[in-house]
């Protein structure tokens, strides 16, 4: 097991995961993030900033919890890509975040970047914030509560 108790993770040829990480408090994993475990982000911002791949799955624990995607590639193909059993927030403000599992989302924050949800049965995003980003939805349901569309540059929204 791997803890984050804030700081940044730097690893010159990434950083993987067959296990469990857990992050608390401000966290940043800056290169490659390979996760086929376990990410629970127990209270803080973990920022993942380097993209990557995987199967594993990242789950919001607390309301506090946040997971923020700023740059790089990451492709998570796991059955379930996000779980979010404490109602924190998802933000998307760079990169290219391909998932492909189940996903569950009580808050999307998309400030810039390409979220494309590819394949999942069903995505549930209750409240969504859309500014300046792409996104695109080939789920079999696309459940999006509250939706707000704002800034000067071009948003894409696809599915």
């Amino acid at each position: 097991m791997i803890t984050l108790n804030g700081g940044t993770l730097n690893a010159t040829l990434g950083t993987y995961n067959f296990g469990s990480v857990n992050s608390n408090g401000a966290s940043t994993i800056n290169n490659v993030f390979n996760n086929n475990g376990t990410v629970g982000v127990i209270s803080g911002v973990l920022t993942l900033s380097g993209g990557g791949t995987g199967s594993g799955a990242i789950n919001l624990v607390s309301t506090g919890a946040s997971v923020t995607f700023s740059g790089g590639t990451l492709n998570q193909t796991g059955a379930t890509a996000i779980t979010n059993t404490g109602g924190g927030t998802v933000t998307v403000s760079g990169g290219t975040v391909n998932l492909a599992g189940s996903v569950t989302m009580p808050i999307l924050a998309m400030t810039g970047g390409t979220l494309n949800l590819t394949n999942p049965a069903a995505v549930s995003i209750s409240s969504l914030a859309f500014s300046n980003s792409s996104m695109l939805s080939t789920a079999g349901a696309l459940n999006i509560g509250t939706m707000t569309v704002s800034g000067n540059g071009i948003s894409t929204l696809t599915g």
